[in-house]
């Protein structure tokens, strides 16, 4: 469980059974988040959540429900701005939450999993563990207005920062990389993580600029590792909305060459759900990065819309696998399916197979038996900020090493 006081979250149980409400909420409870909400269905929910002064961190809602059932509920959540993350409870049988979880993610809400009922301590751990770590609390963010100038003023101000999660190779335990994410130290706001401000920029002129300073800051940054004797390879977002100027791969050699970094100790991670402007002009910025020397990777694999004909054609070396498919795979049989299908993809291709989202050590040891790559999630590590990354991989090396 993070480090994390969770007496400042406020979560909203939503079940029609009064005993599921009164024992999840007794887990709650012992876990350290006595903020509980409680509605039966999801029309009195929406009553909450509409209340003068509500606010809500996590809603933890049931599927089968009279009146409004989860699904319905789901459709009203996708309506409002500013929808706290979700996560399902339910008996119902593993196929019917894959498909509720799925809606909720095509709505674009922020989905964190399914529990089975009755909720268990361990499942409940982590759901928590995804709420509290990877954003700042609810309650600190009300009221937060992000416009396109401020997003330009800060890019110009160079306030964009990166944290960096360790990625282990799982049959060695070697550091093999980190990949590079996104922060924002705003002077007013505080820490800002990339859902407040990355949506904005792909869909604006900004997204350029942002994509130009980011690889500065992942260049300067090797280079200083690289200068210590540290030599992770560092992955790095790209947007497929950046891959429309077919000057991009000189650019980036330039900046590699001007910082003296080798381009192949760079990842340009290309998500599968975003979508090229123009396709052809996709394939020859990809192709020529590929050209200079930079490893590329298929980021989000299995969520987004590419075709397995670009996967086979284009010059990937590396395959993303989403968290989706990966967190909780060693009790779930259909994850488990996909994972190996994906892991034997990847093989195949003769690319390399990288798990995101690894929380569960059980899920760890799954990606072992089967043969996956490498791994990265709060099993190994949170993102860090670069100042503690040397000290981190030192610590894990030793560890590493006592333990062969």
């Amino acid at each position: 469980m993070p480090n994390v006081d969770l007496g400042q979250y406020q979560v909203l149980l939503v079940d029609d059974e009064p005993f599921i409400r009164q024992l999840t909420g007794m887990l709650l409870k012992q876990l350290g988040c006595p903020n509980i909400l409680e509605s039966g269905n999801g029309a009195e929910a929406l009553a909450q959540l509409d209340r003068p002064g509500a606010h809500v961190d996590l809603i933890l809602s049931d599927l089968n429900m009279p009146d409004m059932d989860g699904v319905e509920f789901v459709r009203h959540l996708a309506a409002r701005k500013g929808c706290p993350p979700l996560a399902f409870l339910s008996g119902a049988e593993s196929g019917l939450l894959r498909a509720a979880e799925a809606l909720g993610r095509a709505y674009f809400l922020e989905v964190l999993g399914a529990l089975a009922k009755p909720v268990n301590k361990e499942a409940l751990v982590a759901v928590l563990g995804r709420m509290a770590e990877e954003r700042v609390p609810r309650a600190q963010r009300r009221g937060v207005e992000i416009t396109e100038t401020d997003l330009g003023r800060g890019i110009e101000a160079r306030e964009l920062v990166f944290h960096y999660q360790p990625k282990i190779e799982i049959a060695s335990g070697r550091v093999s990389g980190a990949e590079a994410l996104v922060r924002w130290q705003h002077p007013q706001h505080g820490l800002l993580f990339p859902d407040r401000f990355i949506a904005m920029a792909e869909s604006g002129p900004l997204i350029g600029p942002l994509t130009e300073a980011l690889v500065e800051i992942g260049l300067a940054q090797v280079q200083e590792w690289q200068g210590a004797g540290l030599h992770p390879h560092l992955g790095i977002n790209l947007s497929p909305s950046m891959l429309s100027d077919v000057t991009l791969p000189d650019r980036f050699a330039a900046s590699a060459a001007r910082y003296g970094v080798p381009a192949e100790s760079i990842v340009f991670e290309i998500t599968e759900t975003g979508v090229a402007r123009e396709e052809l002009v996709y394939l020859e910025i990809v192709t020529r990065l590929r050209m200079k020397g930079f490893h590329l990777s298929v980021d989000d694999f299995g969520t987004g819309q590419s075709s397995l004909q670009r996967l086979e054609a284009l010059p990937f070396g590396e395959l993303k696998i989403d968290r989706q498919f990966v967190h909780g795979a060693a009790k779930n049989p259909a994850k488990a399916a996909i994972l190996e299908a994906s892991i034997g993809l990847a093989r195949t291709l003769g690319q390399k197979s990288v798990a995101e989202g690894v929380e569960l050590k059980e899920d760890w040891e799954l990606l072992r038996r089967l043969g996956c790559d490498v791994a990265q999630g709060y099993f190994v590590a949170k993102p860090m900020p670069a100042a503690a990354f040397p000290d981190w991989v030192a610590e894990w090396s030793a560890r590493n090493a006592s333990a062969v």
